[in-house]
């Protein structure tokens, strides 16, 4: 079989970028397009070296250290290098199963994978595995934004969904800090109106942002369920509403 050098380094070339973009956006790492565009011809290139000249695939690593370096800098390069070979294992892994499902064959031999399947699917399917691995993460991620909350107080009971945030480090008597907009809780309480759920509240819990610094009327619930786990947590009723369909927020409980 013969193996054309410009259909080697285009192959490559594209996999490459792929694979770089697709870590970018699933680690939340900046894309500098000219960095990443120009690593991943560098790689091709040395792709294309070592088939000519037969190098050992023992430099491999040393290019792919340096091929993160280049497209995502020095700093963490390390963590990006094991980072793109997760992605990495996960798409060629994702390819592997998916011709296998097909009905091809795959042969495992020597450290090496050899797919005998027509060479169009294949880059098809791989092709397809980076899109496929973002969407996980979008979805997983979307997910994990979104807690659905039940709370049971004064023999009263409300459900909502809660906007996920890690930056909600409030703490009351040791437990964790869900808050809750005047709305969403106003049934709680027999009111909807903030001052008066501040009065009706038993106690107030202050709390400080950048610049600002203030109270919220707090309580802690006789029963607190979190995207189905029953968690003991107390609850602030903040006098803004969220928005987007969210009735307060929650962090890490």
């Amino acid at each position: 079989m013969i193996i054309y050098a410009d259909e080697l380094f285009a192959v490559n070339f594209v996999s490459n970028a792929l694979l770089f973009y697709a870590y970018s956006m699933l680690r939340g790492v900046k894309k500098r397009h000219i960095r990443i565009l120009s690593s991943a011809a560098a790689a091709a290139l040395y792709a294309v070296t070592e088939a000519v000249f037969g190098i050992s695939v023992y430099l491999r690593p040393v290019v792919l250290v340096a091929a993160a370096a280049l497209a995502f800098g020095y700093a963490g390069v390390i963590s990006n290098t094991l980072g793109i070979m997760f992605v990495s294992v996960c798409a060629e892994g994702m390819t592997v199963a998916v011709l296998s499902f097909l009905g091809t064959d795959a042969v495992f031999a020597a450290g090496s994978i050899s797919v005998f399947a027509p060479e169009l699917l294949s880059a098809a399917v791989y092709f397809a595995a980076y899109p496929i691995l973002l969407l996980c993460r979008y979805f997983i991620g979307k997910q994990r934004r979104c807690r659905k909350i039940m709370i049971r107080y004064n023999d009263k009971e409300i459900s909502f969904k809660a906007m996920y945030d890690s930056g909600n480090l409030l703490k009351y008597k040791g437990m964790p800090v869900l808050i809750i907009d005047a709305e969403t809780a106003g049934p709680l309480f027999d009111c909807g109106k903030y001052s008066e759920i501040f009065s009706a509240a038993p106690d107030i819990l202050r709390f400080g942002t950048v610049g600002k610094n203030g109270i919220m009327p707090v309580f802690v619930p006789d029963k607190c369920v979190i995207d189905g786990v029953e968690c003991p947590a107390a609850a602030a009723v903040s006098e803004r509403g969220f928005g987007n369909g969210f009735g307060g927020i929650a962090g890490d409980i």
